[in-house]
């Protein structure tokens, strides 16, 4: 009998230790797992929502575009600037390159990290429900380049900012495409001291939208390219822009300079702008190259002339 009762009372801590277990599991891994991915079944909503002007107080970022079981998937995160999170609400905007009229506004899943917190100005922003899931259905999308944007509602604050990213719908799957950012920057005096090469400047309308992509890679002399950043600077007669540079690894640009005893593999920039971002007109492309402290400026013997969707390059005069 005693051993039985000893039998019994074993079998009810394994059980115990067994509820214990999962009980753990459902607080520290399944939840915030939960939370991290959001709900798989969850599918967005359209929004009737007459969009404000773009602005600039939203920190945002898409960490994957992708598609699972039939629906476009993007997930990332967002915010207004400053702003804590709690009481926000994060849409997503497909707007379509051709028909921008037409775009489609969808609610997303707002997943909730209670350790997300940043300081902003010396304050103190709880950033927890900056987190986003938007799953669209594929066949509620007809094929065609979007434009992605972050649409967010706080109180009385309605405010719109447009992703650096194009999303092409064909044969039920999309594909996310980037696109260079605008940025304002102090340049310096044009230096003489830049190695470079444009391989490629042309237009790409592969997605259904005019892009200019620019193709190349550059370095400052006597410096590798570890920690170095390129930026195009498309200069004209009344509008300079500057775009980021998006890195394109080419390690035989430090085979080819291999008696410099350099690391140029991250030498490599690929710049594709919106053609409706610039004014018409003809430009000299300029690149910026910044590594840590230094910076550098040097106008290429590469030209550009623009007229409406119409691109044409010349090297070592204007067209």
């Amino acid at each position: 009998m005693k051993s039985c009762a000893l039998l019994k009372g074993k079998r009810v801590w394994v059980h115990l230790a067994i509820l214990t277990g999962f009980i753990l599991y459902l607080v520290f891994f399944a939840v915030p797992l939960f939370n991290a991915i959001g709900n798989p079944r969850y599918e967005s909503s359209l929004v009737p929502v007459t969009l404000p002007e773009p602005t600039d107080n939203i920190t945002c970022a898409v960490d994957y575009i992708t598609v699972i079981s039939d629906a476009l998937r993007i997930f990332g995160y967002a915010f207004l600037k400053g702003e804590n999170t709690a009481d926000h609400r994060i849409y997503v905007v497909l707007r379509p390159s051709d028909k921008p009229e037409e775009y489609r506004v969808y609610d997303t899943q707002q997943l909730y990290h209670p350790d997300s917190a940043i300081i902003v100005n010396g304050k103190f922003m709880d950033a927890g429900h900056s987190r986003f899931v938007c799953t669209v259905p594929m066949e509620g999308l007809r094929q065609g380049a979007y434009r992605p944007g972050i649409y967010i509602e706080q109180d009385s604050a309605r405010s719109l900012q447009y992703l650096d990213y194009l999303i092409n719908v064909k044969g039920g799957t999309a594909e996310a495409m980037p696109v260079s950012a605008r940025k304002t920057v102090n340049l310096p005096p044009e230096s003489q001291d830049i190695v470079y090469s444009i391989d490629t400047l042309r237009k790409n309308d592969e997605l259904g939208l005019p892009l200019i992509e620019i193709i190349g890679w550059a370095f400052i002399q006597g410096r590798d390219s570890v920690g170095a950043h390129i930026d195009v600077v498309m200069a004209s007669a009344l509008n300079t822009y500057i775009f980021d540079g998006m890195p394109d690894s080419r390690p035989g640009v430090t085979e080819a300079f291999k008696s410099l005893n350099l690391d140029l593999d991250n030498s490599g920039f690929v710049t594709r702008i919106r053609a409706g971002a610039i004014q018409d007109g003809t430009y000299r492309v300029g690149l910026y190259i910044t590594r840590g402290e230094e910076d550098s400026l040097l106008y290429t013997d590469t030209f550009m002339y623009k007229s409406g969707d119409s691109i044409q390059s010349m090297k070592g005069k204007q067209p």
